[in-house]
């Protein structure tokens, strides 16, 4: 007779309810943060008819873009002055007072203000949900920690457009700001009980202004190349990519930058950085496909909707079931074949876009939708563990892992500046212009590949079982 298991204990009952607690804080926080941003889109209509202010229209995601980026960069300073406690109190409190302002907006201008504090709040939030996976949670855990976190991204694409349409259809959009503020600060009081204690750091790095500064800066003239007509793109584009060549620049020579100096060095660490910015570009099809599908296949426009959410579902599938695998080869195999999938995926969108727009068509591109979102999603948690291995001491864990959502921002910012760019080359025929963005994001995914490539390369030993 096969004896059985032993009974879990109390401590180990405790451990286990402690970490499900902080994951769902730290993915809570992350939901907020991208349902947010399709929330509002879905909200945009409704919100113009009211208040008016049509010329800002754009200006309502690029500022709370642009503000994300670089609270995410002073979330290492912060964690270190306040403690993960009241840093992720004040992460909350901040992005429900940017939601309070913007549900009490009587103008667009002061609805960007609201949007600029949240962004503020959301960016700290997407900065401590990865900061605190490796110091809140044992290391066998950073993989299923860090898979959650990353499907949040996909769960928020499919859930905001939907809520966001929902309050649009009553004309309660200042009510969905209201909840959104609420359930931000709720999870801010929640964090001060779930997230274990971290001690302050009495030595905590000074926020790098000049790294900040610059590569903030960046982000907003990539940002603002989707939004201006005509040559300024190209001007903007320009200056954006000479800013993020500045940023390495000015970030190296700083003693304490945003990125953790050994990323300056030979090793893997810049490497995994550049794969993730690139392998995650693949959700910048989302803020396309919408248009082809009513253009193209005549779809209505809440199925529209979802056709552009299909990336990202793929995404939060994959993530999931590749955290599991422990096996350090086999994290490997499947970093190097996520991007590769991806590439296929994207050569198969071109292909379709060669026959008629038939019921068939349509479910080609969804099924290769899916799989390019797949294909990040089998890459992604591993890279990110990996940037969270590569360091080598505690004083630059937090950095490090802050930076990894800042380093698929930039990608997708530089990304979305082009697509928009060889898309509207393309406009004589919607199938052209689906051509267009599909080889554009092929070409960046491949890229992806070799970058993950040249990251196993240089540092073979990551976390993980090694057989």
């Amino acid at each position: 007779m096969t004896p059985s298991a032993a009974p879990p204990t109390p401590s180990s009952t405790r451990a286990a309810t402690g970490q499900g607690g902080v994951i769902v804080v730290l993915a809570g926080g992350m939901l907020l943060q991208a349902m947010n941003i399709y929330l509002t889109s879905a909200l945009m209509p409704s919100i113009v008819t009211d208040i008016g202010g049509e010329n800002y229209y754009a200006w309502v995601t690029t500022v709370f873009i642009v503000a994300s980026v670089a609270a995410t960069m002073a979330v290492p300073t912060v964690l270190g002055r306040l403690g993960s406690r009241v840093s992720y109190l004040v992460a909350g409190g901040a992005f429900g007072i940017g939601s309070a302002i913007a549900a009490a907006a009587p103008t667009m201008e002061l609805l960007l203000v609201g949007r600029l504090v949240q962004g503020v709040g959301g960016g700290m939030l997407s900065g401590l949900a990865f900061a605190l996976i490796r110091s809140a949670l044992p290391e066998q855990s950073w993989g299923k920690g860090t898979a959650i976190i990353s499907a949040m991204f996909g769960i928020g694409t499919l859930t905001g457009p939907t809520i966001g349409g929902a309050f649009a259809q009553f004309d309660a959009w200042r009510l969905a700001f209201g909840v959104v503020a609420v359930v931000a600060v709720g999870l801010g009081i929640a964090a001060t009980s779930v997230l274990p204690p971290s001690p302050r750091s009495e030595t905590a790095s000074r926020l790098p202004w000049s790294s900040l500064l610059v590569l903030t800066a960046a982000v907003a003239a990539l940002s603002v190349a989707g939004v201006v007509p005509g040559w300024w793109f190209w001007v903007a584009v320009t200056v954006g990519t000479a800013l993020v060549i500045a940023f390495v620049a000015v970030d190296r020579a700083t003693r304490s930058g945003v990125l953790p100096a050994i990323t300056y060095r030979a090793g893997s660490l810049k490497w995994l950085y550049i794969a993730l910015a690139l392998t995650t570009t693949v959700t910048v099809s989302e803020a396309f496909t919408p248009l082809f599908g009513q253009r193209i296949f005549t779809l209505v426009p809440f199925a529209a909707g979802f056709l552009g959410a299909t990336v990202s579902a793929g995404w939060s599938v994959a993530a999931l079931a590749s955290a599991r695998v422990k096996r350090r080869r086999d994290q490997q195999r499947l970093a190097l074949a996520g991007p590769a999938i991806t590439t296929v995926a994207m050569l198969v969108l071109v292909l379709l876009q060669f026959v008629p727009a038939t019921p068939l068509a349509l479910t080609g591109w969804i099924i290769a939708l899916v799989v390019a979102g797949a294909g990040t999603g089998l890459s992604n948690p591993h890279l990110s563990v990996w940037v969270m291995s590569s360091v080598p001491n505690d004083a630059d864990d937090a950095k490090a892992a802050a930076a990894i959502p800042v380093a698929s921002m930039i990608g997708q910012a530089i990304v979305a500046a082009l697509g928009g760019t060889v898309v509207n080359a393309g406009l004589s025929s919607y199938q052209h212009a689906a051509s267009n963005l599909f080889i554009l994001l092929g070409i960046v995914a491949l890229l992806g590949h070799f970058a993950v490539r040249a990251s196993t390369r240089r540092q073979p030993q990551f976390g993980g079982n090694r057989d």
